[in-house]
């Protein structure tokens, strides 16, 4: 229901469709804004028939497969299994991949991943 209603808000002209445009305008009504080389990297995502455009079946299982791999990057992160993420915790990921940063750059990256979640 949840995916429904969020398809249906995007569908601006109701034509049972999404496309680039009906993405941009529609997450701009909802306070998102990304680029319209984000938005045809979404469509082409999940364009299984390669009509240029989601259906709701494509765009279901786009945001079903999205978050699923969302859920799978988040739990990585979370070291201390509390359902956050904080700056020592990103420190940490980093550092297991050999990247040594600052605090003050792991708080940064924080922020930047907060803005780009809403």
């Amino acid at each position: 229901m949840r995916l429904w209603s969020l398809f249906q808000t995007l569908d601006i002209n109701r034509e049972g469709r999404l496309c680039v445009n009906d993405l941009a305008v529609g997450l701009r009504l909802l306070g998102l804004h990304r680029t319209e080389g984000e938005l045809r990297k979404i469509v082409q995502a999940g364009d299984k028939d390669l009509d240029g455009q989601l259906d709701f079946e494509e765009f279901a299982h786009y945001l079903q497969d999205h978050e699923k791999k969302l859920r799978l990057v988040f739990k990585s992160l979370d070291k201390k299994n509390d359902g956050r993420i904080d700056a020592q915790e990103i420190m940490q990921s980093l550092r297991h991949l050999g990247v040594k940063i600052s605090e003050q750059q792991a708080e940064k990256i924080l922020r930047a991943w907060t803005r780009m979640v809403r």
